[in-house]
């Protein structure tokens, strides 16, 4: 019994075209069942680094309720803060940055400061300068001026406590 041309086509084709099917279905039951892999470490990480990003800043709700309480009493300087982050955002910028650098400016001369006076104490007395310059000998060059300080500090407060309160 002969077949007609067109009917042995489409009887061909939907053949072929049931085991691509089934392939496809099997291939996606397979991979619904394989286990997935924990994410690794660095994913982690990203992924926590792109939330942080996102994130609103971190608030103090103490320290926040503080600077309410200031920009209450300073209305006309937060005004004036506002108007020159509005007006000027670079300005805003460089106020802020001229404020850290003064901050840090202080913060070097009290510790100048603090060296000077230790040298000081130490120069006068010629068995502690000895020992603190055997233990900073050891050290690199741009750690010895801090070791010299905390090593200074603690034979300060030692000579201090051996003597006992000045009243």
């Amino acid at each position: 019994m002969a077949i007609p041309l067109q009917a042995a086509v489409a009887a061909t084709n939907t053949v072929a075209a049931a085991p691509a099917a089934t392939v496809v279905k099997t291939a996606q039951a397979v991979a619904a069942k394989k286990p997935t892999r924990a994410p690794t470490l660095k994913a982690v990480a990203e992924e926590k680094i792109a939330e942080q990003k996102v994130q609103a800043p971190r608030v103090n709700p103490e320290i926040d309720a503080k600077l309410d309480a200031f920009i209450q009493k300073e209305k006309p300087l937060h005004a004036h803060y506002q108007k020159i982050v509005a007006e000027n955002p670079e300005r805003a910028v460089r106020m802020l940055m001229l404020n850290k650098m003064t901050q840090a400016e202080y913060r070097q001369r009290q510790q100048q400061t603090t060296f000077d006076r230790l040298k000081q104490w130490v120069a006068a007395r010629p068995e502690v300068a000895e020992k603190i310059n055997q233990q900073i000998a050891k050290l690199p060059e741009d750690k010895r001026e801090g070791a010299f300080v905390n090593i200074a500090n603690r034979a300060v407060i030692s000579e201090s406590t051996r003597q006992g309160p000045k009243i």
